[in-house]
């Protein structure tokens, strides 16, 4: 079962995506600890938000990977949509440095680097891009490591 998420419990602080109002913007933030996937709310009703239902199927819950930083001694949200853009540069980001998730003390850099039109002609809002790298956090050779 998915984790349901208590908007203002669950994250630490505002939204890091709140740091990158223009083109060019960009942040970098101290990881406090893993990424985990949440179920988003709906902002009006507060209640878990859901994906249409298709045909016979359910609804499904609308997720996001959620990490706090620590952005210049603040701490922020970093909330990564499922599906978008700034999700799949996030885990692309992570799979690059080699790991299989953000680790406390990691280093985490976003930038927006421009928007699209939205597919199909369709109107609202324009899809964001972003650039999104990982550093995992060093290894301390002194400290032995059990397996």
């Amino acid at each position: 079962m998915t984790e349901t998420l208590d908007l203002f419990e669950k994250q630490g602080g505002p939204s890091a995506k709140t740091l990158l109002k223009a083109v060019g913007d960009s942040f970098t933030g101290t990881v406090q600890g893993p990424a985990v996937k949440l179920q988003t709310k709906d902002f009006d009703t507060e209640e878990p938000a859901f994906w249409p239902a298709k045909g016979n199927q359910e609804p499904q819950p609308k997720m996001a990977h959620v990490v706090n930083l620590d952005i210049n001694g603040e701490t922020y949200s970093l909330w990564c949509p499922i599906p978008s853009d700034l999700n799949s540069k996030f885990l692309a980001a992570v799979k690059e440095a080699g790991v299989r998730n953000v680790a406390e003390g990691g280093t985490l850099t976003v930038k927006f680097i421009g928007e699209e039109p939205r597919q199909g002609g369709k109107k609202g809002y324009k899809k964001k891009l972003h650039e999104v790298t990982y550093s995992p956090p060093a290894l301390d050779e002194d400290v032995p490591f059990d397996v």
